[in-house]
């Protein structure tokens, strides 16, 4: 699906500008919207957000992330969207390809959406598909939980519930940790007096020890692991405690 953001040049008269990381809303926005239900205002930011990424009023919005990322359903997306239509905000067409950005630039734009996306995998530095799926709701139960723990033992770690969602996501489906793993390991980062501080990065431990190539997880899960072994070991010997230090450290 294609959609036309109606009038967007109008709005938009800068053509010299390709990109930017914001987009600018009127302070009558509400007002504007009052017709509109609060579903279909969520969803008119994100079509907003999308157009603005690539400064051209033609999108090919993902519906399926669109609706993970405002909490609501997919026919709610698409319900917005005919309703947009209908009001002639914007124009739907079943293309996969998309006109040329401007009058003077005559590249065609490849469709957007999560399906195609590729992200660097952190471990290897490649380039690997994301975004295959919205991460699940044990992701994002997950996600959460881990951002309390991190709240509350740090203040310079900045949490992205969507972004920590789908690192659970990739610890699950790139590095094959159980959901169990998952949890048990948030588990000991919680309560363990070593790990309580420099675990709180959830994306930081799909990154690799430079020395023992290892992710970082996995060291923490064979902590958790030890623990489930001998819980009293790692309270009462400094040996355990140096080397998960080494192997969490040695970068």
């Amino acid at each position: 699906m294609m959609i036309e953001i109606l009038n967007w040049a109008k709005y938009n008269p800068r053509s010299d500008v390709k990109a930017t990381t914001w987009m600018r809303v009127n302070n009558d926005y509400l007002t504007r919207m009052f017709k509109f239900s609060n579903e279909e205002k969520l969803v008119w930011i994100g079509l907003l957000s999308e157009a603005s990424v690539t400064r051209g009023g033609a999108i090919t919005p993902d519906l399926d992330l669109l609706a993970f990322l405002i909490r609501r359903d997919v026919e709610t997306v698409k319900a917005a969207i005919k309703t947009f239509e209908a009001a002639e905000m914007i124009a739907v067409k079943n293309s996969r390809t998309l006109r040329p950005r401007d009058a003077d630039d005559t590249q065609t734009l490849r469709p957007r959406d999560a399906d195609d996306t590729l992200r660097t995998d952190v471990r290897t530095n490649e380039r690997t598909p994301g975004g295959k799926a919205p991460p699940t709701p044990f992701d994002t139960q997950l996600a959460e939980e881990w951002i309390v723990y991190a709240k509350a033992h740090s203040t310079t770690v900045r949490p992205n519930r969507e972004e920590w969602a789908i690192t659970v996501r990739q610890l699950r489906e790139l590095d094959k940790f159980s959901e169990a793993d998952i949890r048990a390991m948030l588990n000991v980062a919680r309560t363990d007096p070593f790990w309580q501080p420099v675990a709180v990065s959830l994306p930081g431990l799909r990154t690799r020890n430079k020395s023992t190539g290892k992710l970082k997880a996995e060291n923490l899960l064979n902590a958790t692991k030890r623990n489930q072994q001998s819980p009293k070991l790692t309270q009462r010997h400094p040996i355990h405690r140096v080397d998960r230090e080494e192997d969490l450290t040695n970068d």
